[in-house]
Order: structure tokens, then C-alpha cells, then sequence
């Protein structure tokens, strides 16, 4: 029964942690959105979409590549 507390506690302190940095991101657009003009936020939306962007692509690498050299056992870390 303790292993299930575990868990149930593990579970929850990653919802909060999830929880908590959705409304701190929530938080920072609603800012944004007060303080700067509609163009502005516009183009900061367009500029953060192009840097989100090129994180996926990268991040599709980095993937592939410790999958490749964790297949042959090298170390890369």
C-alpha cells in the first residue's frame, strides 16, 4: 500500500509543478498582452513561433542521435 502513496504523492507534485507553470505562462502572455501594442505582441507571437520551430527540429535530432549511439553503446554524455 505504500508503494501506491508513493506514486499518488509523485503524481501529484507533477501536476502541480504542470499546473504551476501553465499559469505562470498564462500569466506572462496576459502581460504581454496589456503592455505592448497589437502589433507588437503579434510580432513577438511570429518570433517565438519561428524559435519554436527550429527547437523542434532540433529536438527531432537529438532524439534520433541517442538513439543511433545508444543502438551502438557509445557513450555521448
Amino acid at each position: 500500500m505504500t508503494n501506491f502513496y508513493t506514486k499518488a504523492k509523485d503524481q501529484i507534485s507533477i501536476s502541480v509543478a504542470n499546473l504551476t507553470g501553465a499559469l505562470v505562462n498564462g500569466l506572462f502572455w496576459l502581460y504581454l498582452a496589456a503592455t505592448l501594442d497589437k502589433s507588437q505582441y503579434g510580432e513577438v507571437g511570429y518570433l517565438i513561433s519561428i524559435a519554436e520551430l527550429g527547437f523542434s527540429f532540433a529536438n527531432f535530432g537529438i532524439v534520433a542521435l541517442i538513439t543511433v549511439y545508444g543502438a551502438k553503446g557509445e557513450k555521448i554524455f
